[in-house]
Formats: C-alpha cells, sequence, structure tokens
C-alpha cells in the first residue's frame, strides 16, 4: 500500500513537470498606441513615432515589439484617406488605420529660358520684347509649365545706350520668386528723319483721303469742308454751295478711275464725280448692302472695288460699269463681312484684309471667278487685327497689323510681307507704344514704306526703319500718305497738307537693325 501511494505522488509530479514544461507560443501582436502622425503627403514615408506594438503570447504574457521598416506594408504613392498601414511580427499581423495621404504643395524650383530673343538691339527708352524666348517653370513635383510673357517681370534699364545689357527674367508662383537672364542686348539713340523743307497747303483743313487723276490734278477729302481739287493754278473747293456735297460728312477713302470718275466713299454711299455732276450710289439704288463705303481700289478693267461693310454686315461691292454685285459671307467665299483694305496686284488679282474677330485675320484674293483665301496657318503667324494693304514693285504684299481693340503691353508686330506661299513679321520699334493701330501706310515708287499712326510716323528705307521727325507736322495727326505720279509725297493731316517735294533719302540718314522675321 505504501508503494502505491509513493507512485502516485511520483507521477503527479511528474505530470506537474511535464505541464511546467509545455511551450510558450506567439497568439497576436496588437497596436495597443497609435502612432503620432497620421497625416501624409504622397510619397512620404510612415513614421513609427508614438507607435507601440505588444505581442501576446499563449501564456497570457505580453511583450514589446521593437518595429522596424521591413515589417512595414503600406503605399503612400496616391492621395486618399482611410489609408492603412499593416505590421508584420513574425506570422501575426496587425494594422494602423485612418491615415490620411494628401498631395504635397508644389513649389517653384526654378525657371530656364529656351531660345533667343528676335530683337537685340534696341534704342533708349524702348521696352524690352521677349519673342523669341520660352521660358519654362520648374516645379517641385518635377513637372514643368511654359509661363506666358504676362506672367513674367522683365527687369533691364534702356535708359543709356550701352552693349551687353542683361535682361533679367522673374517669375513668382506662391510667393516664391526665381530668375534666369538673357545677355547680349545693345541699346543705341535712334535717329529721327528730318523730311527737309515741306510745302504746306490747306491750313486748317483736316484731310482724310488724298487721290490723283490723270490730268496731275490732287483730289482731297475733308473732314467737314468738302471735296478739294487742287493743281498748281487752280483750286476748286466743292461744298454745299456749288455742289450737292454736305459740309458734315467724313470722306473715308477715294479712287480715280480710268476715266478720271473720282470715286468718294462717305457714310451713306458712294458719290461718283464725273467732273460735271455728283451721282449718289447706296443701297437704294444698288446691290450695295450697306450705306458706307470705307475702302475703294480700281482694277486695270476699271472695275471699282469697294468695302461696303460694318461689324458683321455687308461686305465687298464690285462695279464694273453697268452691274452691281454684292459679296457677302451668306453669297461668296468672303470669309467676314468687315474688310479692312483693298489692293490690285501687278497680275490684276483683287486682295483683301478681313475680319469680324480679333485673331481671325484673312486674306482675300480673286482671280476673275477664283477666290482664294489665306489665313493664320498659311502666314506662319496669328495676326490680331488687319488693317491695311499694298502690293511693292516685287508684287510682295505688305499689311499692317491693327492694335486698337487691344488691351495688352506688348504688340507686335507691326507689319507682315506675305508672297503668297510665308510671311515676314516687322516691328518698327517701342516707339509706337502709344500707337495702338498702325493706321495706314503707302508704297511708293522706291518701295519707301511711309507708315503713320496719329501723331507717330515713320519710314522703311531698304529694310531700316527711320522714325520721321516730330516736328515735321508742328504735332498735327497724319491721317493719309499719298505718292503723286511726279513722286511727291503728299501727307495729310489735321491741319492741311505737308508736301515733300521728292524722296532722295541715302542709308546713312536711317538707323538700321530694327527689321525682324519675328515666326512665333
Amino acid at each position: 500500500m505504501k508503494k502505491i501511494q509513493e507512485f502516485c505522488i511520483l507521477l503527479v509530479i511528474i505530470v506537474i513537470a511535464l505541464l511546467s514544461c509545455e511551450k510558450v507560443t506567439l497568439v497576436s501582436i496588437e497596436v495597443t498606441t497609435q502612432p503620432a502622425k497620421k497625416t501624409y503627403t504622397v510619397g512620404d514615408v510612415f513614421d513609427i513615432t508614438g507607435m507601440l506594438v505588444t505581442a501576446i503570447y499563449n501564456d497570457e504574457s505580453r511583450k514589446h515589439v521593437t518595429v522596424t521598416a521591413d515589417m512595414l506594408s503600406y503605399d503612400f504613392r496616391m492621395a486618399g484617406s482611410d489609408k492603412t498601414v499593416t505590421i508584420t511580427y513574425k506570422d501575426k499581423t496587425a494594422s494602423v488605420t485612418e491615415i490620411t495621404v494628401i498631395q504635397p504643395e508644389v513649389t517653384l524650383t526654378s525657371i530656364t529660358i529656351s531660345g533667343y530673343p528676335v530683337k537685340t538691339e534696341y534704342f533708349v527708352n524702348e521696352r524690352f520684347v521677349p519673342i523669341g524666348i520660352t521660358v519654362t517653370a520648374i516645379y517641385s513635383d518635377d513637372s514643368t509649365a511654359k509661363i506666358s510673357f504676362y506672367e513674367l517681370n522683365f527687369i533691364y534699364s534702356f535708359t543709356t545706350t550701352g552693349t551687353d545689357i542683361t535682361v533679367t527674367v522673374s517669375f513668382t508662383y506662391k510667393g516664391i520668386t526665381k530668375t534666369a537672364e538673357i545677355k547680349g542686348i545693345t541699346v543705341t539713340n535712334i535717329k529721327e528723319y528730318d523730311l527737309g523743307s515741306l510745302q504746306k497747303i490747306f491750313d486748317g483743313y483736316v484731310v482724310q483721303a488724298i487721290a490723283f487723276d490723270s490730268k496731275g490734278n490732287a483730289w482731297i477729302g475733308t473732314q467737314g469742308k468738302g471735296l478739294i481739287r487742287y493743281n498748281e493754278n487752280e483750286t476748286i473747293f466743292y461744298n454745299p454751295k456749288n455742289s450737292v456735297l454736305s459740309d458734315d460728312f467724313i470722306i473715308w477713302d477715294m479712287a480715280v478711275d480710268k476715266n478720271d470718275n473720282v470715286w468718294i466713299g462717305v457714310s451713306c454711299g458712294v458719290w461718283k464725280f464725273d467732273g460735271e455732276e455728283f451721282t449718289l450710289y447706296n443701297s437704294k439704288n444698288t446691290a450695295m448692302p450697306e450705306d458706307i463705303v470705307w475702302k475703294i481700289a480700281v482694277d486695270s478693267k476699271n472695275n471699282i472695288w469697294m468695302a461696303s461693310c460694318r461689324f458683321r454686315q455687308g461686305g465687298l461691292v464690285k462695279y464694273d460699269g453697268t452691274e452691281w454685285t454684292a459679296y457677302t459671307p451668306d453669297n461668296s467665299l468672303l470669309p467676314a463681312n468687315s474688310i479692312h483694305g483693298i489692293t490690285v496686284d501687278q497680275l490684276d488679282n483683287v486682295w483683301l484684309s478681313s475680319g469680324d474677330y480679333v485673331n481671325e485675320a484673312y486674306l482675300v484674293k480673286i482671280s476673275n471667278d477664283r477666290w482664294d483665301v489665306f489665313d493664320k496657318i498659311d502666314f506662319g503667324f496669328t495676326p490680331y487685327y488687319f488693317g491695311e494693304i499694298q502690293f511693292d514693285s516685287k508684287n510682295r504684299l505688305w499689311g499692317a497689323i491693327d492694335y486698337s481693340l487691344s488691351s495688352t503691353m506688348i504688340n507686335f508686330p507691326h507689319f507682315f510681307i506675305f508672297d503668297g506661299e510665308k510671311s515676314t513679321q516687322l516691328s518698327c520699334g517701342d516707339y509706337w507704344r502709344n500707337a495702338g493701330s498702325l493706321s495706314g501706310f503707302t508704297i511708293d515708287h522706291n518701295d519707301y514704306v511711309w507708315c503713320f499712326e496719329g501723331s507717330t510716323n515713320g519710314v522703311w528705307i531698304d529694310e531700316k526703319w527711320s522714325i520721321l521727325g516730330s516736328s515735321a507736322f508742328n504735332g498735327s495727326k497724319v491721317w493719309v500718305i499719298k505718292e503723286d505720279r511726279d513722286h511727291k509725297i503728299w501727307f495729310g493731316t489735321g491741319n492741311g497738307i505737308y508736301i515733300k517735294d521728292n524722296c532722295n533719302m541715302t542709308n546713312g540718314e536711317i538707323k538700321s537693325n530694327i527689321m525682324y522675321n519675328l515666326n512665333f
């Protein structure tokens, strides 16, 4: 009996020993303290600061777990809310939830300049023209963007002459400003061309239009003072006292046909004067779409071409001596109602500059019954708004760019030359900065291009630009420039006509360096 008791006691001891030797195993892990940081930006690394992870064992014991980077699984590559970070310890996992990942704030890191300004030579007090360069901003997220000129600040001083002048380009984004430099700018003094002694006639008259007939008479259209026929021996005024003409209308344009009939564009239509009788044509007695004529041209067949239009109304009118024909966008290939210029080339093709809206400018070529329309794709640039057009002796079309509707500070180019296939754009310099519109021009027999915009006037001679002296017309605004058959240049102004006897200018009198091919 005693031996049995001893055996039982021994067995109990063995069982207790065996039980006390059972293996302790990991049951689970849990995040017992959340991390301090729960909001991240895209691309950030998870921060374990403040986080406690505890391992729980089968014997109900607990132990702190040291978390390392290789134990973490998460994706912060995209923004989002309720992101999850998974912690893996041995074969057990726990999660941190409700993590927010936001897009990082993009900041400006630098700007770069590519290309080079088409204009590197300036006159004193001109403004810098950035055409030709491209400014690119580089951001903290490695993205890039081209910056428009109007978002940039150009820092420079063109108040004195010099060479290798630097222009600093700056751009500010979210309070951060970065700069880049353009070097190699030259600044010189401008030379004003002195027209010399000018003959003046019709003091006190505002002269709006001038035309010449085959007999050498000058026909002068005024604002509010009728029509004048002038030659060196005789002057005749046509006004309400001796004609049907009203003294309150403005003569917008004039042309003389092959029979020396004078065609006079006014706000009530067009007058024809055959030397004895005035005849008024308008929408009441012709196919003319509008009772106004802005521009007139005559081709070699003696067809009269007229711009009879308003904004989005009217169009082109042709009179062949018998019939009147109106062309509008509704019945022809005319791309817009508004016509800003009419001219005839050396092959007797009729050309129009047209467009109702800014940045939608067209040229139209009419060859008998064929119409060809040219637009910005053909020009290689986008003209802001067309003005006057004329042909030079090489049969190249010159066109003025009209910026009178623009509120921007950078208005270039002022001119373009179009040969039917490509265009070259020309800048007249910043002395036109107060001239919103290049009002008009005329090309003389030497291919000198005389330009005017009110009180700002100049001339292109052999691809060299010069400003006409500001005192040339005693401050009077120029409204029209024409060349007569004796090659005298007539300047119609707000106070009479100034006549330059001839045009024997020399290149030495002209400041060069301001013709640019502004293809952009």
